[in-house]
């Protein structure tokens, strides 16, 4: 199913064809002298795997501060992409100054 199993002509899990295709890139790079790091599609993907796990992170984090500081929210009601609009220091000083979840999105 998917992308990577037509390309390697057979049926895998998906990690194991992304591991198979990573081996296969890895080899060539040698073979050409490149590194992943020259290849500008694969670093605008790390880049933006990185940035969604910073985000999560951060979203994480408040939620434990919320908890910790006795605020409930609904399901839900944090996502890492509403964290991704504002500076970290600003989401955490937020988290650690409202009075509710209501004052939080306020004052974000």
């Amino acid at each position: 199913h998917g992308y990577c199993s037509v390309v390697l002509g057979r049926s895998l899990r998906p990690s194991a064809a992304w591991d198979a295709i990573g081996r296969v890139g890895r080899t060539l790079g040698r073979q050409e002298g490149t590194t992943p790091t020259e290849d500008p599609v694969l670093c605008r993907l790390l880049q933006e795997a990185r940035a969604a796990e910073r985000q999560e992170g951060l979203a994480n984090v408040v939620r434990a501060i919320l908890r910790r500081r006795g605020i409930q929210g609904p399901p839900g009601f944090l996502n890492a992409g509403l964290l991704a609009k504002h500076a970290t220091a600003h989401v955490v000083e937020a988290a650690l100054s409202c009075e509710s979840t209501e004052d939080l999105l306020a004052r974000l």
